[in-house]
C-alpha cells in the first residue's frame, strides 16, 4: 500500500488538495511525506524477508543469518538520528529491542546450538 501511494504520490496531492471532494483534511505535509518514504524504506527490508523466507522451508540454518543482516540494517538505522525522522528512529529502537528479545530467546535453545555446530 505504501509503494501504491509513494507511486501515485502526484495524484494523491491532488486529490487530497482539492476541496470540493472532502478529503482535504486527509492531505500531507512535506514531512509527513518524508516520514511516508522512510516507512517504505525500513518495511521493504522486513518484506524481502518475509519473501525470502515464503520461497523455500526456512530453516534454524537460513533464519539466523537473515535477522542478523536485519539487526545490522536496524542497528545502523536506529543510530542514524539524521537519516529518519523521530517517528521512524523511535519505531526502528523498538524494532531492535524486539529482535534482541528473539536472540535472547534462541540463545537459549539447544536446537539453536545443535544447528549452529551441525551447519556446513
Amino acid at each position: 500500500m505504501i509503494s501504491m501511494v509513494l507511486e501515485y504520490k502526484a495524484a494523491v496531492k491532488k486529490i487530497t488538495a482539492d476541496q470540493d471532494n472532502g478529503l482535504r483534511e486527509f492531505k500531507l505535509s512535506r514531512a509527513e511525506w518524508d516520514i511516508v518514504k522512510d516507512l517504505h524504506d525500513v518495511l521493504q527490508i522486513l518484506k524481502d524477508a518475509t519473501l525470502y523466507f515464503l520461497r523455500s522451508t526456512p530453516s534454524l540454518a537460513t533464519v539466523i543469518p537473515v535477522m542478523d543482516h536485519i539487526d545490522t540494517i536496524l542497528a545502523t538505522a536506529a543510530l542514524d538520528k539524521v537519516k529518519f525522522s523521530a517517528p521512524i528512529h523511535a519505531a526502528l529502537t523498538v524494532a531492535k529491542v524486539h529482535l534482541n528479545m528473539y536472540y535472547d530467546r534462541t540463545d537459549q535453545l539447544k536446537v539453536y546450538c545443535i544447528a549452529m555446530v551441525l551447519h556446513p
